[in-house]
């Protein structure tokens, strides 16, 4: 049941079904008692009872969406998010987040996910603070220049657009404008204080290996502190569920 006393948390979903995985992720912040909406621009047809599915068309137009060379959604995400928490949405989560703990209701909420990198797959700003308004202005302009990248990077992303084999962010590595430009706003605008332990959000750093550790349980990876565990669906979107040991921590995840 929906607590109103916790804040509601949103996602993006592109493409056919969630599949088990993002389904158990889904679950896991409706049992906690969050408010939990998906944005979609078609129906997955597995969304878990209880998630409210909105029409995602009415953040960005589905034209509006942008395929990375690679062949994923990544990097609109991160353009879907910025603009919905622009639109006064609480918090942004990723459909690979798995809670454990409820989210506090605060203005800035994003963390830690290495000694050098925010990540921004749970995130909270608020509506007109500079930091969300240098989020939206930057991917309004897919041609800006990433002054948030390295010299190094920057001279060579120069050089690939003067030759024209760099046109916009989906000629860029995938996570351009995700971790890598929120790390470098947060540095900016001096909100490092605001930034979680990476044991908050991000405490499963060994990825696929861990989550698959017929050892360990869910109670293994996370601390006092955790509230969520990043699955880093990257590394498992292969893997056939027959692989999956039914008591590590993603076994235990995919059978609640």
């Amino acid at each position: 049941m929906t607590d109103p006393g916790l804040p509601a948390v949103h996602a993006i979903w592109i493409g056919g079904p969630l599949g088990p995985m993002h389904v158990a992720c889904l679950k896991s912040f409706l049992r906690i008692g969050h408010r939990t909406v998906l944005h979609v621009y078609d129906d997955p047809g597995d969304a878990p009872l209880g998630v409210e599915l909105a029409d995602a068309a009415e953040i960005l137009p589905r034209e509006r969406i942008i395929v990375h060379r690679n062949g994923g959604y990544a990097l609109f995400a991160d353009i879907f998010r910025y603009k919905l928490l622009a639109t006064g949405a609480e918090i942004y989560i990723d459909c690979d987040m798995f809670c454990v703990r409820p989210l506090e209701r605060r203005p800035y909420m994003f963390g830690w996910e290495s000694q050098t990198r925010i990540n921004n797959a749970v995130l909270s700003l608020p509506v007109g603070s500079l930091i969300l308004s240098d989020l939206v202005e930057t991917v309004d302009h897919p041609k800006r220049f990433p002054e948030w990248y390295s010299w190094s990077k920057r001279l060579r992303f120069g050089a690939l657009r003067a030759i024209g084999k760099l046109k916009g962010f989906e000629d860029m590595p995938h996570a351009s404008i995700g971790p890598p430009l929120l790390t470098y706003l947060v540095r900016k605008h001096r909100l490092l204080d605001q930034a979680s332990p990476m044991d908050v959000f991000y405490p499963n750093i060994e990825g696929r290996g861990t989550l698959l550790d017929p050892k360990k349980t869910i109670a293994d990876l996370v601390t006092a502190q955790t509230r969520a565990i990043h699955l880093w669906h990257g590394s498992l979107w292969k893997l056939p569920l027959a692989d999956v040991p039914p008591t590590s921590p993603l076994g235990e995840i995919l059978a609640m």
